[in-house]
């Protein structure tokens, strides 16, 4: 297993039995992977969340550490995730996250639910046309802090994979960002400036009541 992996001991001290050491690790990550379902499916994010902690508990022995247990956890999110659209989107059918997004499989914006300036509205409205595969890509990397590796171990891709599909999603969320707001830019905006408006977005979401998701 990873030495340096922070959650390496109470995920140890869970497998010998200790309760306590396993509620300790899930709630070190609850409000990770809360906002994780909820910027992507705010009607059904608590019963996603549900279904993950659930997975994660059964299969707390399976986790080798070749990976950050945070890692092992957004990919079982992401599995919980894909199941949600294939049983409510797709009629169980397949699906390719490389072609999907949440406006084409939802029909409907829910950005209004989610945050109340304008700018954030728009924003929230351009990371749902994104592709979930792309939309997947700037959440961990912006939103949770991992790492461009760390993101590729979560989503089962190449380093040089996740830092491709980083490089093309922030620049459609630009050129969306743009369009929604009928705005024009004096110069291309940065991966400084999405950073900025993620930062600013995710710390609106976390003053938001619970009954806003």
């Amino acid at each position: 297993m990873i030495r340096e992996d922070p959650d390496l001991e109470l995920l140890l001290q869970w497998r010998k039995g200790d309760r306590k050491a396993g509620e300790r690790l899930l709630a070190k990550h609850f409000a990770g992977l809360r906002r994780y379902f909820r910027l992507k499916y705010p009607d059904a994010h608590e019963d996603l969340l549900q279904e993950t902690f659930s997975r994660i508990v059964q299969n707390r022995d399976e986790f080798r550490g070749e990976s950050l247990f945070k890692t092992y956890l957004f990919r079982i999110a992401r599995y919980v995730g894909n199941a949600h659209v294939r049983k409510h989107y797709r009629q169980g059918g397949d699906f390719s996250p490389a072609s999907s997004s949440l406006a084409d499989l939802t029909g409907r914006r829910q950005s209004s639910v989610l945050a109340e300036r304008e700018d954030h509205r728009l924003l929230l409205d351009a990371l749902q046309q994104l592709t979930l595969e792309q939309q997947e890509v700037i959440d961990l990397y912006y939103w949770e802090g991992l790492t461009a590796k760390q993101v590729g171990e979560s989503i089962e891709a190449p380093e040089s994979t996740v830092r491709s599909r980083l490089r093309l999603a922030v620049r459609r969320l630009t050129k969306l960002h743009q369009q929604l707001g009928q705005q024009e830019h004096s110069r291309e905006l940065t991966e400084d400036d999405v950073e900025q408006w993620l930062h600013a977005l995710r710390q609106e979401l976390e003053r938001a009541p619970t009954a806003a998701g």
